[in-house]
């Protein structure tokens, strides 16, 4: 549970914060050519195995190819194409081109025809609300503000290095999303 009161937030000072605390990544390069040079690499080195060691935090075998095509970099029809070409075995093509094409879509959709309530509870399916609802006062054993999470300062050691690979890497593998929306 996330407490904050926006109402008495300081916009400017919070801008002015956010700024300093900006670091850029040393790790990822931007430009289309960069991006190329990712998605090659990717499929040349670790496309082979993506199904099986995709989820192995210190593999290496992510395809880091997310901020490309989150900010145009990257065309997910040609990642597509290229993925096709290739000669990785088909599981780890259809593994990645499932997280690809089918998860994007599906978030895509969800928010297209949810668009007024997609960040909102009202987006829910009745039965969601309704579990939510039941347990609506159930003790919470930690409640973590903004602070405490932005900082990977809370009990879970998971969360924590997944933070700090946020803020130092600027990159959260896969993975981690499914462990903590459970």
């Amino acid at each position: 549970i996330v407490e904050h009161n926006l109402v008495y937030m300081d916009i400017s000072s919070e801008c002015t914060r956010a700024y300093d605390d900006c670091r850029t990544s040393n790790i990822l390069e931007g430009g289309e050519d960069a991006a190329l040079r990712v998605l090659n690499y990717f499929i040349a080195n670790n496309l082979n195995t993506y199904d099986k060691e995709r989820n192995i935090p210190n593999s290496g075998k992510q395809s880091l190819l997310s901020p490309y095509i989150h900010f145009g970099m990257l065309n997910p029809i040609m990642i597509v194409v290229k993925v096709k070409q290739s000669e990785a075995p088909k599981s780890a093509k259809d593994a990645f081109l499932e997280e690809l094409v089918v998860r994007r879509e599906l978030a895509h959709n969800f928010v297209y025809y949810y668009r007024d309530t997609y960040d909102t509870f009202d987006c829910l399916p009745e039965w969601a609300k309704k579990a939510m609802d039941e347990h609506r006062h159930d003790k919470r054993e930690y409640i973590y503000g903004y602070k405490e999470l932005e900082e990977g300062c809370t009990h879970d050691v998971y969360w924590n290095a997944a933070q700090f690979e946020l803020v130092f890497t600027h990159k959260v593998p896969s993975f981690f999303f499914n462990c903590i929306c459970k």
